[in-house]
């Protein structure tokens, strides 16, 4: 028991256990400021921006926007990303395809295309659906997007018959977030008719 002059005993065990309640509670506000503080020191450094002016580091948009995946850091996805999203791309691709089946064993020619490529962040990597309803996933190292979820199989309806398309490697690089390169090779399967292709191109963004 312990007793204050003019005040009511208070039981020594009640008396443990409220100061114990007190540093609980102390520790509990001084995380809390602790939490704050840090809190504070990121919203600050997203607006004034943190780094060299211009450098990737200055409220760079992929270190700041949301991440797809909750389970991957802003730390880790490329300062890069921002520079594939956020645009619209429109590529002039050559290559040729090497053709078998119906007689066509050893055909070669010589393709143009245009594509249009829309990039999203998808976790830390990117990923677009191309109006044929291929769905691409691409991770991120440096300034250069790889496919990750290849080999990607889609089918597409043609004057020809149903075009079965399978994309084995894909890559797309840009550096300024204007100009991009790209190159892709796979196969074309129509009505017995195989045709392995490659391709290279460049494209530009309209933001």
């Amino acid at each position: 028991m312990w007793t204050l002059a003019g005040q009511t005993t208070i039981p020594s065990a009640e008396r443990s256990q409220a100061c114990a309640l007190a540093e609980d509670l102390l520790r509990i506000r001084a995380m809390w400021l602790e939490a704050s503080r840090s809190c504070t020191i990121v919203t600050a450094c997203a607006l004034v921006g943190c780094g060299t002016p211009g450098s990737r580091l200055d409220v760079d948009a992929s270190a700041t926007e949301p991440v797809t995946d909750g389970s991957i850091a802003a730390a880790d996805v490329s300062p890069y990303l921002a520079d594939f999203t956020n645009a619209s791309w429109s590529a002039l691709t050559m290559g040729t395809d090497q053709c078998s089946g119906l007689g066509l064993d050893g055909s070669i020619e010589t393709t143009t295309d245009t594509i249009k490529l829309m990039f999203v962040q998808n976790g830390a990597g990117l990923s677009y659906e191309s109006i044929d309803g291929c769905f691409f996933k691409f991770s991120v190292s440096g300034d250069t997007a790889t496919l990750s979820n290849g080999p990607v199989t889609c089918h597409v309806s043609t004057d020809a018959g149903n075009d079965v398309l399978t994309y084995q490697d894909y890559t797309a690089m840009t550096s300024d977030g204007l100009h991009m390169t790209i190159a892709l090779t796979g196969t074309s399967t129509v009505d017995g008719v195989t045709c392995t292709f490659t391709a290279n191109g460049t494209a530009t963004a309209t933001r």
